[in-house]
């Protein structure tokens, strides 16, 4: 333990770029997941203004089809007419949106790389050590990161509570519109809502990425004996 702690006090050096690939290819890299929360939301929000609308027409018409009964068809017929119709653009938007959150939940843990994917499959023993998992788990990184859950958590609820009550106020409003008014108010409430959202969760995912970089830049920093062995590794041992 005392031996790790000196190491660690020795690695004063920045990093070469060498130090930088070899830790990398290792999978050691820098991630946020309020990077990728607010990537998530973004997208979601993007689905929103583009395909938000036509996806709530077809809803409403899928359901207005559904409860139509005036033709004396077979229970098997009506299904199928049900099926082949809006319910079908339903489906393919929300196929739609799943590829496009899965492609957004590949990339955006690479945010902090410039989406350089690399991949390390390999078993680490070290991984197992017990003492190394305890002395982690009351790390200083494990305490700001307790820190930062318990402020985004009241943050979320605060901004929750407050649409909230909005929202019993915006249901009365709508109460006496037209349907089409109705539902056209209720995506510009779901949106806004949004919007509120995204604007604590982009400083807090700013300032994650910085907590991150700066976490990850201090791991991979060398002492002057590493040092010396890459110049050794990279230009030769000047003795030969």
């Amino acid at each position: 333990m005392a031996e790790n702690q000196n190491d660690s006090q020795d690695r004063e050096l920045e990093p070469t770029e060498r130090r930088i690939q070899r830790a990398r290819e290792q999978g050691q890299l820098p991630q946020s997941r309020d990077i990728t929360t607010f990537a998530l939301l973004l997208g979601f929000i993007i689905f929103l203004i583009t395909a938000g609308p036509m996806l709530m027409r077809q809803l409403v018409i899928m359901m207005q089809s559904g409860l139509q009964f005036s033709k004396p068809i077979s229970l098997i017929d009506r299904i199928s007419e049900w099926a082949s119709g809006a319910f079908l653009i339903v489906l393919f938007i929300c196929a739609v949106v799943l590829l496009v959150i899965w492609i957004i939940s590949i990339f955006a843990p690479l945010f902090l790389v410039n989406f350089k994917a690399y991949f390390a499959l390999q078993f680490n023993l070290e991984r197992l050590d017990v003492f190394a998992g305890f002395a982690r788990m009351f790390s200083v990184m494990v305490l700001l990161e307790v820190v930062k859950n318990i402020f985004k958590t009241i943050l979320i609820l605060g901004i929750s509570f407050a649409y909230l009550y909005g929202l019993f106020a915006f249901i009365r409003s709508i109460v006496d519109l037209d349907f089409d008014l109705a539902l056209e108010n209720t995506t510009v409430f779901i949106f806004n809502g949004f919007i509120l959202l995204m604007i604590p969760l982009l400083a807090i995912a700013i300032g994650d990425a910085v907590l991150q970089w700066f976490n990850f830049r201090k791991q991979i920093k060398m002492s002057p004996e590493e040092m010396k062995q890459e110049l050794k590794e990279t230009e030769g041992s000047p003795e030969l």
